[in-house]
This record gives structure tokens, C-alpha cells and sequence, in this order.
């Protein structure tokens, strides 16, 4: 158990190391390692949050959602996933975040699904999945 423990704060500390990382390469091998986690602490949450928030990659940011939904049993990271979808731009973050939202059977994400739908710039093909991502979850 000990060696466990030990093994899982080494991957932490790998893993929120290399999201600082300039390269997206090393950046989304921080964001695969965190899979690893068995239990995530709220270091690793904030700093999977912060990377689908702020990384200035798509691929980065869809392998966050990916990554933070294998964590989705913490109420936080669930909190944080939905307060995401509205600092959300790319129609390719924006999908990954309905079908995460889908997946999971969060109907708290409905309202923040339809603030997005209010905006005139929505990607045609998101607008369309976020309105039959809204009707299968209410």
C-alpha cells in the first residue's frame, strides 16, 4: 500500500510538472498520466481544470475533459467540468464537453448547454449537438 501511495504522488507531481511544459506533446502526456491516478486530489482536479480552462491546445484541452470525466466521482470535478463549458471557444471542446456531460447524466450542464445555444457565432454541427445533448438529458 505504501509503494502504491508513493508510486501515485510520483505520478502527481510528474503530471503537474509537465503541464507546465511549453510543448503540447508533454503537456498531453501530463494529462494521460493523470488516468493513472487512482484517486485524484485536488491538486490534480485544479490543475486538469486550469489545463481545459487556459491550455492554448484543442487536443490538450479535449484529453482534460477526457481525463477529468474518468475522475467524475468527485463532486468537484463535475462542479468544474460544467463552470468550464462556458469559458469554452472551440466547437471541438464544446462536443467533448456535451457527450462528457452526456455520459455522466449531468443535468446540471442543461443551463450552461443553453447559454451556449444563445450565442449567434455556435458552430452549426455543435448547436445541433448541444440541443440533442439537452433533450436526452432532461
Amino acid at each position: 500500500d505504501q509503494l502504491t501511495s508513493e508510486v501515485s504522488q510520483m505520478r502527481e507531481v510528474m503530471m503537474i510538472t509537465l503541464l507546465d511544459n511549453s510543448s503540447p506533446t508533454e503537456r498531453l502526456k501530463a494529462v494521460n498520466i493523470s488516468n493513472e491516478i487512482r484517486s485524484v486530489d485536488d491538486r490534480v482536479v485544479n490543475a486538469l481544470l486550469k489545463t481545459l480552462n487556459n491550455d492554448t491546445n484543442v487536443n490538450v484541452r479535449v484529453a482534460a475533459v477526457e481525463a477529468l470525466t474518468t475522475h467524475a466521482s468527485n463532486p468537484s470535478v463535475r462542479t468544474g467540468l460544467i463552470n468550464s463549458i462556458a469559458n469554452q471557444q472551440s466547437p471541438i471542446v464544446q462536443a467533448a464537453l456535451a457527450d462528457a456531460m452526456l455520459a455522466l447524466q449531468e443535468k446540471q450542464s442543461v443551463d450552461e448547454f443553453r447559454k451556449l445555444l444563445a450565442k449567434d457565432e455556435l458552430d452549426m454541427n455543435v448547436r445541433n449537438k448541444l440541443e440533442n445533448t439537452i433533450a436526452a438529458l432532461i
